[in-house]
């Protein structure tokens, strides 16, 4: 017997342009309170169902940030006969067994953690609050052997760091500030 379930979300233009996107990484921009967490975790979830057991991370620069945004977006829209969330591991296993890994990261010590980690689908919230040098050793770890890895990632235009986005992903200028990001457009 086939259970319908349904996740309550649609998205925005912007959303959805993030979502359509083929390329392998996209960094989505744009102002405070645009969608862009909840947006990430719907992406995130999204690609997890269509990839079975894919093992997929989510970082933000502290567990607090963590937790208010991205795994408070996930339990409070991905309905909970999705997953089961394991409090003490931050994990989420989908029914396909698919892992989501809630982790943070605050500085480049803590991003060689993950150094013998393989990755299928990463995402970053908040890419401008990491040094690039951080970014690089976690995309280092994109490296599946059952599916195309993926890269997602979210930040607020402007900050020190926007430009590292901008460049790391080859991004143009219009693309930047119409707030969607993909590489080699």
């Amino acid at each position: 017997m086939q259970r319908d379930i349904r996740i309550d979300y649609v998205p925005n233009q912007k959303q959805a342009m993030f979502h359509e996107s083929g390329e392998d990484d996209v960094l989505y921009g744009g102002a405070k309170g645009g969608g862009k967490s909840c947006a990430l975790v719907q992406e995130c979830v999204a690609w997890g169902y269509e990839h079975p057991g894919a093992n997929m991370y989510i970082f933000r620069e502290t567990y607090d940030a963590l937790e208010q945004n991205i795994i408070k977006e996930f339990k409070e829209k991905i309905p909970p006969e999705l997953y089961k969330y394991n409090e003490g591991k931050h994990t989420a296993r989908l029914l396909n067994q698919t892992v989501i890994n809630f982790r943070y990261v605050a500085n480049e010590d803590d991003a060689t953690k993950y150094q013998g980690v393989s990755m299928d689908w990463l995402g970053i919230d908040e890419l401008t609050k990491h040094t690039e040098k951080t970014v690089q050793i976690l995309r280092s770890c994109l490296r599946s052997t059952k599916y195309k890895p993926k890269f997602r990632a979210t930040c607020n235009p402007g900050g020190r760091r926007a430009c590292m986005g901008k460049r790391h992903l080859h991004i143009s200028n219009r693309v930047w500030e119409e707030g969607y990001q993909g590489s080699d457009l």
